[in-house]
């Protein structure tokens, strides 16, 4: 039995001998109802209390208890906190004030998580000595902090529930690292491993000026909006090297980088001359995609010769009963858009997922497929005067047999 947890309820008894004996309202003094059940039976069976009638009163081995123990954290209610190793009930509780402030979930009444949150009230200088700790460095790794503040003799649950508190409210001019990748948001999840491995994560300032940009800017916020950009683009665009070599640059500095905040307060002043360069390049590898598919259907409807899509569907229709090539069938059947037709050609990859060598095998095979296609149209639409002329002479002969030979033929041929 933690001996914290004793003193605490033998001390509330001394006060108000009648306490055990009300219905109390979850963690009211810093401990769950069912500790307070423990704590109880542990003091009535180690005769710290006693009881009379619905009454506890505290033995004369009680006080004497309550005597001798020293509490270092006489401040604090919440028992809890003052535990060298954090229970998973308080480990629990952190979670859900993570998730209170990072996203606005509400704490449910008289929750150990609402309770903690009115415990730190009590720790204000704490948390101004911590976040100075914090904001005089440019770089935090969160080992150095914790280890920092356990030697002046805190639990590891005090320090984890004020660097919440500081970290919510300042994640906007923080910029978090974990195992030196940059991260683009503070997270539940994220904080959840900060407490179980605070070596893996730094913390850096956010720069509030800009050289490349000549103004005053939260550089955290202008380098998740380009990362956010970034996700933005399909696959293609990000693989590919056709692009113009400042964008091209531009592209691979912002994929390699070690630490994305540099962008703005070196990079970028390396590779662009203006700010209207920048935003020239951003506009470039957003328009790369409609600019590719645009490109493949130029290269289509100039090998196979036609002016869309609809029209080359004719022809096709025209001449299927003397196709025999199985793949220039199947590509007929997917000739309802260029994506389409793209994603059959190379090998159901949808376009968006390409890389500059998809593009190459894509022209290459179309090109091939283009060519035996025209070759059979043209055959077949070289032959139709002599079919034509060969059919209208059969059909005159059988129009000059009588009744009866026409019946005859009409056996032959059922």
């Amino acid at each position: 039995m933690e001996k914290n947890y004793v003193v605490k309820l033998l001390k509330i008894l001394c006060n108000d001998k009648t306490f055990l004996s009300k219905k109390q309202e979850k963690f009211f003094i810093g401990l769950s109802d069912n500790d307070i059940k423990k704590v109880k039976k542990y003091c009535i069976e180690e005769s710290l209390i006693e009881q009379i009638n619905k009454d506890f009163i505290v033995t004369k081995k009680g006080l004497e208890l309550i005597k001798d123990y020293k509490n270092e954290f006489d401040y604090l209610n919440l028992e809890y906190l003052k535990l060298d190793k954090t229970p998973p009930i308080l480990a629990k509780a952190i979670r859900a004030l993570a998730r209170h402030y990072l996203e606005k979930e509400e704490l449910k009444k008289d929750s150990l998580e609402k309770n903690l949150k009115k415990e730190l009230l009590n720790f204000k200088d704490l948390q101004e000595e911590i976040k100075d700790f914090i904001f005089e460095q440019k770089q935090t790794n969160l080992e150095e902090l914790f280890n920092k503040f356990l030697d002046k003799g805190l639990t590891k649950s005090i320090i984890s529930t004020i660097l919440l508190t500081i970290l919510s409210k300042n994640k906007n001019k923080l910029a978090f690292y974990e195992k030196n990748q940059f991260e683009l948001n503070f997270t539940p999840l994220m904080f959840d491993r900060i407490i179980a491995n605070p070596k893996n994560f730094e913390i850096k300032k956010a720069a509030l000026n800009s050289t490349f940009l000549d103004k005053e800017i939260n550089v955290l916020d202008k380098t998740k909006e380009l990362i956010l950009k970034f996700k933005t683009f399909e696959k293609i665009t990000i693989q590919t090297n056709n692009l113009s070599d400042k964008t091209l640059k531009f592209k691979n500095i912002v994929l390699n980088a070690k630490d994305p905040m540099q962008l703005f307060d070196k990079d970028l002043e390396r590779i662009f001359e203006s700010e209207g360069e920048f935003n020239n390049t951003i506009k470039e590898l957003e328009n790369f995609y409609d600019k590719t598919i645009k490109g493949l259907k130029e290269f289509t409807f100039s090998v196979f010769k036609t002016k869309s899509l609809e029209e080359l569907k004719t022809r096709f229709d025209k001449i299927k009963e003397f196709i025999n090539n199985k793949e220039l069938l199947i590509l007929a059947n997917n000739l309802n858009s260029i994506e389409r037709l793209a994603t059959y050609i190379n090998q159901k990859r949808v376009p968006k997922d390409w890389n500059d060598l998809d593009i190459a095998n894509f022209k290459l095979k179309t090109k091939e497929l283009a060519n035996l296609f025209l070759i059979i149209e043209s055959t077949i639409e070289a032959s139709n005067s002599t079919i034509e002329i060969h059919t209208q002479s059969l059909i005159d002969e059988i129009l000059k047999l009588d009744k009866i030979q026409k019946n005859l033929l009409l056996r032959k041929v059922v």
